[in-house]
């Protein structure tokens, strides 16, 4: 199943000064690479309001919910490579470049699983696309937190307009677990939920509403489907999907991205017990080449204006 082990419409105008519904279907249109930039970004969230959570059997469960949403939207963590601590980076010798054997430019793809094609549009016409993102740090701005508290969905418009709402604040479950989000965006006010299904989290519903009326409805499953779509599929000595994007931050009422960039390797699929993902900070991929050879040995790689070499190694 894609959502579980990946990353990277039908219009219908409703009543007055509202959304513009999406039934859930994959928009097909192509953005231009000048889309994937995020000039306008916007943090959008409130003060995080801790939610009380019954013990034991729930707090497991909800831990497990997220995991899930963990493993469909690996993102920037503090350390450079990977889950399993810090990893060196090496320089490789011209005397041990080989061919290459994947290129890709990479500012056309940044941030482009943010563009999932799960959208709505405002009745100004704007469409707006739902996806995820985790934070590399936690709300105190620390690191010692849940993963859970690293969690946000993201709304992206196409003028490249992002609006982060914080997982924990959204998640519908059982008596303790009620919460939704508002965001203004065009002037209509756009409420997400997410309705858990703790023991089947594929099967659960994230929605959006507009004046009472909704205006984007999927499951984890699509969600997830729709994201990995957006990454560029690599064969080493095993597959992975590829992606590019900004380092997400967040604060005591506010999350942003910031300039670092990181480059996204998650096995795929993913096999169980494996490691999630691989993170490499583009700073360090020099243009004479570099190798992460606890990923993976055979391989170097390197960025030259711009471009994402992967090359045999000799």
């Amino acid at each position: 199943m894609k959502t579980r082990k990946a990353i990277l419409p039908i219009a219908a105008m409703v009543a007055a000064s509202c959304c513009v519904l999406f039934a859930g279907e994959l928009e097909q249109k192509a953005f231009d690479a000048s889309d994937f930039g995020l000039t306008n970004m916007t943090a959008d969230i409130a003060v995080p309001v801790p939610q009380p959570e019954s013990a034991g059997g729930q707090q497991d469960e909800t831990d497990r919910f997220f995991k899930y949403f963990d493993d469909m939207f690996a993102a920037p963590i503090a350390s450079p490579l990977g889950l399993a601590g810090n990893k060196s980076v090496a320089d490789v010798s011209e005397s041990r470049l080989g061919a290459v054997v994947y290129s890709v430019k990479l500012e056309p793809i940044r941030n482009a699983f943010l563009y999932s094609g799960m959208t709505f549009k405002t009745s100004r016409g704007a469409a707006v696309h739902l996806s995820g993102h985790k934070a590399s740090n936690c709300p105190d701005g620390g690191n010692s937190c849940s993963e859970k508290d690293k969690f946000f969905m993201v709304l992206t418009t196409q003028r490249g307009e992002s609006y982060f709402i914080r997982g924990m604040e959204i998640v519908n479950y059982g008596i303790f677990m009620r919460g939704s989000k508002t965001v203004v965006i065009d002037g209509e006010k756009f409420t997400a939920k997410v309705y858990a299904s703790l023991r089947d989290p594929a099967s659960s519903k994230i929605e959006i509403t507009c004046g009472g009326r909704k205006a984007l409805v999927v499951t984890a499953q699509q969600l997830g489907e729709a994201i990995a779509e957006k990454g560029v599929d690599v064969k080493l000595e095993r597959g992975y999907k590829l992606a590019y994007g900004n380092e997400l931050v967040q604060g005591k009422g506010f999350a942003k991205f910031t300039d670092k960039k990181l480059v996204l390797l998650m096995p795929f699929p993913l096999a169980e017990g494996a490691v999630s993902y691989f993170l490499l900070d583009s700073a360090e991929i020099k243009p004479s080449g570099v190798s992460y050879p606890e990923m993976d040995a055979r391989y170097g790689f390197r960025i030259i204006n711009g471009t994402l070499e992967i090359f045999e190694l000799k």
